[in-house]
């Protein structure tokens, strides 16, 4: 897993169907964008999408200079993941080994940072399954702790099991352009960055069912 490319992705403006399908690639890959071989069928899977439609975003994603694919014969694809670069294609040698491990362990965001208090969980806070393969609490706590560098919140040092059945609950109801659009309204919105006064838009309340709603609707835009 790749955080630093799956930030990167993040901040792209494509296409729902074209992100979820490089968010899944950025995910089996190392941070240099190698390493990556999924088949377009656990493509599919991680991505909610069907094959034909993952062939047509990897065509695409391609063209525009996010991806290069390495096709090779009698085995899977090898990809190249460099999202925001148009790089050349690159061709790499066969693997040697026939499956790829990616690493799972989440990243440890700044040991010297704030940590913010925890709020008790709400009924509607209170689903822990998630059948989200590509959007993970890791992935939304990271996000976070970028957009609190940027505006001074505090960042969050732990994600305990209170914040990750937070988190899951979100993604179950949720999706991914969901995320992108309430982290955005944080960043432009006087009333939640904090400027007039007010500063309890924290990690714990703004993934609150409510709060993240209204943040959606925009009744905190300007």
């Amino acid at each position: 897993m790749s955080i630093k490319l799956m930030s990167v992705v993040w901040e792209l403006d494509l296409p729902p169907g074209e992100k979820l399908v490089l968010l899944a690639l950025a995910d089996q890959a190392n941070d240099e964008g190698t390493h990556c071989w999924p088949s377009v069928a656990t493509i599919a899977k991680r991505s909610g999408q069907n094959e034909r439609t993952v062939r047509r975003a990897l065509r695409s994603l391609e063209t525009k200079g996010h991806l290069t694919c390495n096709e090779r014969r009698g085995t899977s694809t090898n990809y190249v993941v460099h999202p925001g670069h148009h790089a050349p294609p690159v061709k790499l040698p066969p693997r040697t080994k026939t499956t790829q491990t990616p690493d799972t362990t989440p990243p440890h965001p700044g040991h010297h940072a704030p940590q913010t208090i925890n709020e008790p969980l709400e009924p509607s806070d209170k689903i822990v399954e998630n059948d989200n393969p590509v959007l993970k609490p890791e992935h939304v706590m990271e996000k976070w702790n970028e957009l609190a560098g940027k505006l001074g919140k505090p960042k969050v040092r732990d994600l305990t099991p209170e914040r990750r059945q937070l988190l899951k609950a979100r993604i179950a109801q949720y999706d991914l352009d969901d995320f992108v659009s309430v982290f955005g309204k944080v960043e432009r919105s006087p009333f939640l960055r904090g400027d007039t006064g007010w500063q309890r838009c924290t990690f714990d309340w703004i993934f609150k069912k409510a709060n993240f709603q209204k943040a959606l609707e925009g009744n905190y835009d300007n």
